[in-house]
């Protein structure tokens, strides 16, 4: 696995990401959102044998479950990987 600094923050992280956006099951988006936990941790675990440590998720995945799934797989590794989410910002209406 190659490896990169990740901006300016110092972090070591893989330069490839793991995605989880397919973690959870949700009856809104069923073809897109229907990875369930033991598949998801075998997945991990998977990436992580190959020397992933950069995982990204959203809260908005499969409406929080990818977030919690991925949690609690890596916890037992947590200062070992990085996780990556997403922050937006609503366009707020002019005064």
């Amino acid at each position: 696995m190659q490896y990169t600094r990740l901006g300016k923050t110092g972090l070591i992280v893989s330069r490839l990401c793991f995605g989880s956006m397919t973690f959870g099951v949700n009856a809104g988006i069923p073809a897109l959102n229907k990875v369930e936990t033991d598949t998801a941790e075998a997945m991990i675990r998977k990436s992580m044998d190959a020397g992933i440590n950069f995982f990204d998720t959203a809260d908005v995945y499969a409406n929080g479950q990818s977030e919690s799934m991925l949690g609690k797989i890596l916890a037992p590794v947590r200062s070992d990987v990085v996780i990556a989410t997403k922050v937006a910002q609503t366009a707020l209406a002019p005064s």
